[in-house]
Formats: C-alpha cells, structure tokens, sequence
C-alpha cells in the first residue's frame, strides 16, 4: 500500500466521521471493521481548487481535515502532502468526508547528496529522503546539514522515501519515522540504516516483529550511537474492509514470483497491502512482466486483499532499445538506436537491474528499457534494465504539443521521434487517429531493421496508453 501512516480507517455513518489511528490518537480508540459502502483514495495532493489525489477532483466542503493529528483546513494542505481521502468517488470526481494527512519522517539533516549542482537526497535519520523535479520545498527553501525537516512522501523501500513535500522546521517536539522493521533484538531494531532503542517504549501485543511496518516516535535527541531512543512504537496497518472502491498510490516493495506455467506474477505488495491482478485486470502505461519491486504504480480496486480492477504505472515514460551512445562522466547520459533526438539522463538515484549491475557495465548496442519521466530536455531515468539482445524498439510517451504538427494519419511525433505509422493496417491505423490527441499517453511498438547510420524503425503496433 501507498499509506504509509494509515493505520485503521472507519466509517461511522451516524455522523459520518472518519476516525483515524495514524498517529492520530492512540491507535486502541478506532474501532474495527474497515470502511464500510463508500470509497477510499490514497496518494500525493497534486493540486488544489479543491484537492486532487490520484487524478481525482475532490470536493471538501463539509469534510474533516486532520493535518498531523491536529484539525485544519484545506489552507493547510501543500502539494506533495500524501493523503487518505474518504467518500464518494464518481469517475474522475468526488467529495471527501475525510481528509487525514501525515508526514513519514521528522528529524535533522545529516548529510546532503548532489549530483552537480543538483540536490538529488537528503539523508535524515539514516534514511535516504530521494528529492526529484516533482519535489515541492516549502516557501522554496531547500535544506542544507543540520536543518530540521518535517518529510511528506511514499516509502520507497527499507530506509528509503521519495520526498514529495519538504518543510524547515525551526523545533521538533520530537523526532519520527516510518519504515519496516528489522534486526529485532531484546532491545533494539532498525529501519534502514538508523538503529531504535526500544527499551522504554510503549509498544502494542506483537511489536516489533521482523517485516512489520510501522511508526515510531522518539526524543529528538539522539542516543550516544546515534540511535533514535523510541518513546512508542505503532504498527501501520491498512484496513479497506467493505470500501467498494479503493484507489492507492505507492510503489511496490515485494513481488510474489509467478506459479508456473504463468510468466508474470498476479501477486504483489505495495507498501504493504497485498495486491492481486487478474485476466481482468487492466494495466495502464505498463505491463504485468512489470510489476517489479520499486516501480511506482496506482491500484484501483476493492477488497483485501486488494483485486485489481486497474493497475496505472506511474513513470509515464518507457524506452526500449540498442545503446548508440553513452557519456560516462557526469552528467551521465545515453542515446538510443532508432529514437533520434531523446536524451536519457542517469543520476545517483537511478535503479540499474537486469544483467547490469551499475551504470559503469552498461555499453554501446546493449539491449536496455528505461522507466522515466520527462523534464525540460531529458527523459530522466528511474530504472534502467539491461536486457537481453534484440531488435525490438518501444517508444512510450505523451504525443508532442505544438509547436509539433497534430497527429494526422499516418504521422505522430512521441518524444520529439517522428513515429511513421503507414505499415500498420488501415484499421488500427484508423481507430489510433481517431482518438488521439496532443499530450495523450500513446506507446509505439516496432523493429530495428539495418545496419545503416541511422537505422531504421519499421513501426508495427501503436496504442493509447492513457
């Protein structure tokens, strides 16, 4: 799940109230049962005029509003905040009769990670807060060592998490933070890198257990080891129980490998709410063979655990062909065969998986997909794969805006690459214009052919991705 704070979320019909125990209360106070006959949503604010969260408007008069355990209004809210919105969800609009908002880390900065004259992390309590073009800093103030942060953002993995919201605090009443549980001893356990003295904590039956996800609060100074001495720690538990529609926003941090003859796994976690696809499922902007641990997805559906009506990749851009060039020092950068004019941009920051180990091993005519997202004249990269050899060219990415010509049959431009459709047939060729538009999410398919300078991509499929 996406929810890194949420632990029981009900629905009290009588007042139509949602109750919260993340870190909202003490967690005994809410009752059981999950949210009954309405809808959930979970994910970053990514606008306002009302909130958006997961690409839906949703309408918040009326609604409660808790920001950090304490009441607030929508003024309160930034972009980048991660919220758990409920009530009713009609298509791409809603109207919110809660709205819980929480960080995922609070603590100093120790260290600031650049990549040039880039800030691409912040490491605070030994966690790894990743920073990208999407990071909103408040009042734009970016931290330096020895500031102290209050975090919103998705955990990413152990120790890790994508900072969406950033704010410079001048006090910490105390110190916070969330991730999975390890190295359980009779005294202590860490998340990632920071070790928890857990000795005087208040704790609930069952914590700490190996694998659990939780919260745990701390005196904002640390111990003489630099571990964080718990004052309570608090299980994060996601409980959808009766929503008949749930929407969530995370990235993928297990995947269960797929019973055989099957090829791609139907079973994963995010966060830690187990998800389940099916023959039904709709994947959009990506592939089941996909679904990998540390991809970014949205999953829509019902149940838990969680069957998957939709499951939207969130690093809109995919990439796949031969190596035509590489830049080894920084910035580290990479062109394809076949995509003339597309920039790949490689940071600190950027998963190598597949039969490379580092960006050092990738070389000239490997095979490799590429997971990104655009910014200003890049694709920058968020997970590069070395894949075994072959002819085959994707291109994924929104139709270009003008100043590029409007797709007009057979021509579109993705990317800035001219994709010349006229070998398709005459009916998908056909249904693709009809219904495309600039900016829309279209993946183009095809096969490298030649050995001439440039080559030559013989287009066989395209489709709308959005």
């Amino acid at each position: 799940m996406n929810c890194p704070f949420v632990r029981k979320l009900v629905f009290v019909v009588a007042v139509s109230v949602i109750t919260a125990s993340c870190s909202i209360g003490d967690s005994d106070s809410v009752a059981s049962g999950g949210i009954g006959g309405t809808g959930i949503s979970v994910g970053t604010i990514t606008d306002f005029g009302s909130i958006f969260v997961n690409d839906v408007e949703f309408e918040t008069t009326g609604a409660t509003i808790i920001l950090n355990g304490s009441p607030a209004t929508e003024n309160d809210l930034e972009r980048g905040m991660v919220a758990a919105v409920l009530g009713d969800i009609s298509g791409d609009t809603g109207s919110a009769a809660s709205v819980m908002v929480e960080d995922v880390l609070k603590g100093p900065v120790e260290n600031v990670v650049t990549d040039g004259a880039n800030v691409i992390a912040l490491i605070t309590l030994d966690q790894t807060v990743q920073i990208n073009e999407l990071t909103n800093f408040d009042n734009n103030v970016v931290p330096v060592a020895g500031d102290l942060l209050e975090v919103h953002g998705l955990i990413k993995g152990n120790g890790v998490i994508e900072g969406a919201f950033i704010a410079v605090r001048t006090a910490l009443a105390e110190f916070r933070v969330k991730g999975f549980v390890e190295n359980v001893t009779a005294t202590t356990f860490n998340i990632g890198a920071l070790m928890v003295d857990y000795t005087s904590a208040a704790l609930p039956a069952g914590v700490p257990s190996e694998g659990q996800l939780v919260e745990v609060k701390g005196d904002n100074i640390l111990g003489p080891s630099d571990e964080l001495i718990a004052t309570r720690v608090e299980p994060e538990v996601f409980d959808v129980g009766n929503a008949n529609h749930v929407e969530i926003e995370g990235f993928i941090t297990a995947v269960t490998p797929p019973v055989p003859p099957a090829t791609v796994p139907s079973e994963f976690t995010l966060t830690n709410q187990l998800v389940q696809t099916s023959l039904s499922t709709i994947f959009e902007a990506g592939t089941a063979d996909e679904l990998v641990v540390g991809v970014k997805v949205e999953v829509e559906g019902a149940g838990n655990p969680l069957l998957a009506e939709k499951v939207k990749f969130k690093d809109p851009v995919m990439l796949e062909a031969d190596v035509a060039s590489k830049a080894d020092q920084p910035p580290l950068l990479l062109t394809l065969k076949g995509l003339p004019g597309i920039t790949v941009r490689v940071n600190g920051l950027t998963e190598v998986k597949g039969k490379a180990t580092s960006f050092i091993d990738i070389a000239v005519d490997d095979h490799v997909r590429i997971r990104g997202r655009r910014t200003g004249n890049f694709v920058l990269a968020t997970r590069l794969d070395e894949r075994s050899a072959n002819t085959d060219v994707v291109l994924q990415g929104p139709v270009d805006e003008p100043p590029a010509p409007p797709p007009s049959d057979p021509i579109v431009s993705i990317l800035g690459v001219v994709v010349d459709t006229s070998g398709l047939p005459d009916n998908d060729r056909n249904n693709f214009f009809a219904t495309v538009n600039p900016g829309g999410l279209v993946k183009a398919q095809g096969t490298l052919h030649g050995s001439a300078v440039p080559p030559t991509v013989i287009w066989n499929k395209i489709e709308r991705e959005d």
